[in-house]
Formats: C-alpha cells, structure tokens, sequence
C-alpha cells in the first residue's frame, strides 16, 4: 500500500520497532526530567530545610500556568507539523514551528518581567505567610530566566522529535538531568547557597540541554528551519486549540497545588505544605513513566492519521495500554512497598512532622496510580485526533474539577479524612469517562458518518 508524503519510519517501518524507537526515548527522557525533579526536592528538603520545601511547592502553580501555555502552543504545532511532514509540505511545517518558538520565548521574558517587578503581589496571592515570602525571594528571580530557557528548550524538544528525532531530545534532556543533579548537589550541599543554589543549578542545566537541542540546526537533512511565517498569526491560535487538553492539564496542577496549598496551610501549616510537596514528587515521578510511554503518540499518531494508517493507529494505542497496564502495577507495588520509606529521605532532623504527615497522604493516595496512565493516554488519542473539546474536556475533569470539587467537600464534610483522597477518586471517575470516549471515538477508520473525526478548522 502506498501513501503519500515524506517517506518515513513512522508510517512505514515495522510496528513493534518503531513504537519501541520513540517510546524508548521518550522514556528516557522524562523519567530523567522526573528524577532530576525529585532529586532536587530531595537536596533542598534535606540541606535547607522544610520550609524551602513549602517555599517551591507554592511556586508550582505560576509555573504550570507557564508550562500550560507552552504545551499548548506546542503539542497543537507538533499535531499540525506532523501532517505538514506527511503532506510533503515543509515550508508550512517551518512556518508553524518559527511561530511556536517566537511565541514561547515572547512568553517566558514576559513572565520574567512582569514576575519580579510584581513579585510582592504574587507570592500573597500564592498563600506565601511568615518566613516563606523570603525563601520565595531567594529562589525566584533566577528561577525565572531559567524559566525562559526551559520553556524554549520545551519547545524545540517536541519538534525536533516530530522531525524523526527522538535520540537527540533523550540526549539534551538526560545530558541536562545529570548537569541538574551535580550542580544541585555543589551549589546546595556542598557550598550551602541554599535555594539560590538551586534555581541557579536549574538555569546552568537548561543552558547546557539548549545547547545540545541546539545541534539539530547543523543537520543538512532536517525538514524544519527558522523563517519568517508566511501565515498569519491567527492561524498560530488555532492550532493552539489542539493542544488544549495539554495547557488544561498544566493549569490544572497549578490550580489544584494552588487550592491544596491553602487548604493544608489552614489545616496543618507548614509543615502540611512540605508534606504535599514530597507527596507531589512521588506523584509527578509516576506520572513522567506514563508520559514517557504516551508522550511520543502526538507524532506517532499525528503521521499516521495523516496518511490514513488507521491499522498502525490501532496497534500503537494497544501496545501503549499493554505497556502501561504492566508499569501501572509495577509503579503502584513499589509505592506501597517503598514508598514510606523513601520519604525520609527527603527531611533532615526536625522535619519530623512533615514527615509524618506525608506518610499518612501516601496510604491515602496509591489507587491513582492504577488509572492515571490510562487517562493520559486517552487524552493524548483524543488529542492526536482533533478531538480537542473531548480531551479538555477528560482532561478538566480529572486534573481540576473533579479533585478540587472533592477535596473542598472533604475538608469541610469530614474533616478528620486527609483531603488528598480527592485524587484517586477523581482518577477513577475520570476513567470511566474516558473509556466512554475512546469507544466513541474508537479508530477505525478515516471516514466515520456518524462520528465526528476533528472539530472544523479553517487555515
């Protein structure tokens, strides 16, 4: 069977192989992002102490907002570059790929302005009381040029691997993930520069992972280059909408970090706070696995539904559920078995009743685990497919409405139950929506009567 476009692996190269190629990769690459997260909560926990702890988590919401935005400008691109690829057409594969950068790097130095010159007004906003607005003023500013780089960096990593890369984004983020952990560790333990250390080890390694996605510009046979757009940017805004589910996703966490924030810091202070930011570690560790496998579809899917191999769509959500089905067990039994006791590792002596608390939040929460993979794989096909309004909509329900809806009725109805047992309800809720959808919405072919393919787009 012959299609027309860009020869290439993903629409026709053997299917077990090709999906182990991206996934691999992928893998790699965000479980690097993961452990370097959680090593870093790691170092500043134990060597600064609780309250810097609190100090980030409260900072997680300004940058998922950041993040959502960014993922959404750029997994809508991927989605449209994708197609362009398999369409042949690379100007209008370049055109959408110069507008995301520009856009994304307009965000970050945004952000990092208007941040720090209101910075007072945000850390209030953000629940920031006693010592904690200090921290935050320790960590920010550098922290936001960092943001700046990482954000682009974002960028360039989903597009590069559109562009049948997917080793060099592996490489860039496992290459920053080490420099990450061993400038954290110099600059946090061993010369006690405390959260300055920190943010400024978080810059230093965004540069040096920028630098290595950097290198796909010395390519000759790469499909996609700087230009100036030969579109109009209204067209970059359209395309965002596909990628709407992603930037729902981010905001999501940030709004529910946020609501968490202020619900434990009336209910357990601090300390309660610190206690949510090493159970969010533990969480954001596992849902990196998940990402990891579903994360490299956006292109897999994209090129295939481009060319109509709706047979290829099909084998690669089976294999993608079959991998994460056996991840989804495996990460739950060793959450339970070791999840307790890593936490100590997070707190030095005096920390013991973040610590406390925390081990009471894991026995609550460790259901989640068995669902959230599916969810987000879910949500990615919707996605892939255009379907934009029903992935926002999964991804609104298991990410915002549905864990601050509980976790506000837990609080007040019954108080004596840890408000984080809003998530495996709302995982689990979610899922059989989802299920719902993809039946739906199942792939079968390239033309469904009765089933609208995408949400109607004009370029």
């Amino acid at each position: 069977m012959s299609h027309r476009g860009i020869p290439s692996i993903v629409t026709d190269g053997p299917l077990v192989r090709t999906f182990l190629r991206f996934v691999i990769p992928s893998a790699l690459s965000l479980t690097a992002i993961s452990t370097t997260s959680f090593v870093d909560s790691v170092i500043v926990g134990r060597f600064v102490g609780p309250d810097a702890l609190a100090a980030v988590s409260l900072l997680i919401p300004w940058m998922s907002l950041l993040f959502g935005i960014a993922l959404m400008l750029s997994v809508g691109g991927v989605v449209r570059v994708s197609k362009c690829l398999g369409a042949a057409d690379r100007e209008g594969a370049s055109s959408i790929f110069s507008m995301t950068v520009f856009a994304v790097a307009i965000l970050g130095v945004t952000a990092a302005v208007f941040g720090n010159i209101f910075s007072a007004s945000l850390f209030r906003l953000l629940g920031a009381e006693g010592s904690l607005p200090v921290r935050m003023g320790e960590y920010f500013p550098i922290l936001s040029i960092a943001l700046i780089v990482q954000l682009v960096s974002l960028v360039l990593y989903y597009f590069i691997r559109a562009d049948d890369r997917p080793e060099l984004g592996t490489k860039a983020l496992l290459t920053g993930g080490a420099v990450n952990i061993a400038a954290d560790y110099l600059l946090v333990a061993h010369l006690g520069l405390g959260l300055q250390g920190s943010a400024l080890g978080t810059l230093i390694a965004q540069l040096v992972q920028l630098s290595v996605l950097s290198s796909y510009f010395r390519e000759k046979d790469r499909h996609l280059s700087f230009r100036f757009p030969r579109v109009g940017w209204s067209r970059l805004f359209r395309t965002a909408g596909i990628g709407a589910s992603e930037f729902v996703n981010e905001f999501s966490v940030g709004a529910v970090i946020f609501t968490m924030n202020r619900l434990l810091l009336q209910s357990h202070g601090t300390d309660g706070v610190a206690a949510w930011g090493i159970v969010n570690a533990f969480i954001f560790i596992s849902l990196m696995i998940y990402y990891g496998v579903v994360d490299s579809l956006h292109v897999l899917l994209g090129r295939n539904m481009g060319v109509g191999r709706w047979d290829r769509v099909r084998g690669l959500m089976g294999l993608s559920a079959a991998v994460i089905g056996i991840l989804a067990i495996s990460v739950t039994l060793l959450l339970v078995v070791w999840g307790e006791r890593t936490i100590g590792m997070f707190l030095r002596e005096g920390g013991q009743g973040a610590e406390a608390i925390a081990h009471q939040f894991v026995r609550w929460m460790w259901p989640l685990f068995l669902a959230s993979g599916f969810n987000v794989l879910i949500c990615v096909y919707l996605a892939s497919r255009e379907l934009a309004s029903a992935a926002a909509m999964l991804s609104l329900s298991r990410s915002l409405l549905l864990p601050i809806g509980i976790a506000l009725g837990v609080f007040f109805l019954s108080p004596e139950t840890p408000v984080v047992v809003a998530f495996p309800l709302a995982e689990w809720i979610t899922l059989v929506m989802a299920l719902t959808f993809f039946w739906r919405y199942r792939p079968v072919s390239a033309v469904e009567p009765s089933l609208p393919l995408a949400e109607p787009t004009h370029d």
